[in-house]
């Protein structure tokens, strides 16, 4: 529902508009961008409901531009964010799929900050919110105390554009349950960590 995305090629010169067939549109219209990492919203001002359409003028050098509901972020992207800060990923588990989640860690210490988004995979700018505490925590370390990073916990539902929230007979999000054990891996892999020193705190973008 709100994780649509397309691409539009070939349409330099053109004004077009396009429209859905409910208010599938947030307040600033479509996220937009050009290349993988750098989005902006279509309009700066906020319009005073949501919309069923947008119209968009292609510059004469556009020839490819994206739109989505929101400012998507793929694995891609934290590879670059992981390679410019020197962090390295590790496997936290096998997803359903078979893929290799990852995760990473840093400082070291008695106790443990996790860090996780992507519960519903559609949840994007959660993902944004994450690499600028993740930039904080590494610029002002916590003394004695390691923090493990999760950046997609539903990593099949982000690969896949798969949005993942209310996915029957649950999804990742309410996954986490006293009394039984969780049905996905990333879940019961987060659930390991958090068991393997005291926690100091946990946060979910």
């Amino acid at each position: 529902w709100f994780y649509w995305a397309f691409c539009v090629e070939g349409a330099q010169g053109q004004t077009l508009t396009f429209h859905f067939d409910k208010k599938w549109l947030g307040y600033y219209g479509p996220g937009v961008r050009h290349d993988l990492y750098n989005w902006k919203w279509q309009n700066e001002e906020a319009a005073p409901a949501a919309s069923d359409t947008f119209t968009y003028t292609f510059d004469k050098d556009e020839s490819c531009v994206w739109f989505a509901h929101n400012m998507l972020y793929h694995p891609a992207h934290f590879d670059a964010f992981c390679k410019e800060l020197g962090l390295e990923q590790l496997t936290l588990c096998k997803s359903e799929r078979g893929r290799d989640v990852p995760y990473v860690r840093f400082g070291k210490g008695d106790e443990q900050i996790i860090l996780t988004a992507r519960h519903h995979a559609c949840e994007a700018t959660g993902t944004y919110v994450l690499e600028g505490v993740v930039r904080e925590l590494l610029r002002e370390p916590i003394p004695n105390t390691e923090v493990v990073v999760v950046p997609f916990v539903d990593y099949d539902g982000v690969v896949d554009g798969d949005q993942g929230k209310a996915r029957a007979p649950f999804d990742h999000n309410r996954d986490y349950r006293f009394d039984e054990t969780a049905i996905y891996a990333t879940v019961r892999a987060i659930q390991k960590i958090a068991a393997d020193k005291p926690l100091r705190y946990a946060f979910d973008f």
